[in-house]
């Protein structure tokens, strides 16, 4: 049971004075450097790769680089911070929003893995066979695996309150596994369609040479740390928890009541 001194202020922040001043500036941190990525990437893609559209496989497969980056980074980031950002908000509404953002990572990322897939079927190149899909395949599956016991437990149907209490430390924990394997994979990715794009071919000098090409793809992949790694802090830290709201706990003790008759 949750202590009277666990439950959060009147004014439904959940947080105390210093505790919020902070973390409302280091999530202003993190939006930050999320739009900095953001143009970081566009650049990225439609200066030094030739952009996006359909003309031809490769130009489909700029979809995967943006997509992927967008999907697996940018809104599933988002999309953990949503409790501990929206904390004066009733839990229901906050399950509903944090479902729809990962909802849409699984969509976004779904196009963006198609159009490798795409690329790779006119290119004849192999599928799988390299680490950065490998880590992307493990990346899709602990994503998957997370969302739909996340739904099944947390939304719909939903299990008893002592069974959500128990699950909630391993959820949170692959939450944060899966993001980090995700950034992983992204950064894996990067590298490699540096490797690949940038060896002189085109007008492009090779990655080797430190090419504007190759520095930018170096500065996206710091940043893109950078991100992870504030969010990782602003999820984990223990004084930036939610808070129940005091309606919340007479609802989940009322359900709990409910679902052990």
């Amino acid at each position: 049971m949750i202590m009277d001194s666990e439950v959060s202020s009147p004014r439904r922040d959940g947080l105390v004075p210093q505790n919020k001043t902070l973390y409302n500036q280091l999530f202003i941190g993190v939006c930050g450097i999320a739009i900095l990525l953001t143009i970081l990437m566009l650049t990225w893609v439609f200066k030094y790769l030739g952009g996006i559209g359909f003309s031809s496989p490769l130009i489909v497969f700029n979809f995967h680089p943006l997509l992927m980056m967008f999907g697996f980074v940018l809104i599933f980031g988002k999309a953990m911070l949503i409790y501990r950002s929206f904390r004066g908000q009733v839990k229901p509404k906050l399950k509903l929003l944090h479902a729809i953002l990962n909802g849409s990572v699984i969509f976004v990322c779904f196009l963006g893995s198609l159009s490798v897939l795409y690329f790779h079927h006119e290119a004849k190149i192999p599928h799988f066979y390299s680490l950065h899909s490998w880590l992307g395949i493990l990346t899709w599956t602990l994503f998957l695996g997370q969302f739909s016991g996340g739904f099944i437990a947390f939304m719909y149907p939903g299990a008893s309150y002592s069974i959500r209490s128990m699950m909630m430390p391993f959820h949170r924990f692959a939450g944060v596994a899966t993001f980090v394997l995700a950034s992983a994979t992204c950064l894996t990715g990067l590298n490699e369609k540096a490797i690949f794009a940038f060896n002189g071919q085109g007008g492009n000098a090779k990655y080797s040479d430190l090419s504007g090409a190759g520095i930018l793809t170096n500065v996206i992949a710091i940043v893109l740390v950078a991100f992870v790694s504030m969010v990782v802090y602003l999820v984990t830290r223990p004084d930036f928890k939610r808070i129940p709201l005091p309606e919340e706990q007479v609802i989940s003790l009322n359900f709990d009541l409910t679902s052990n008759n």
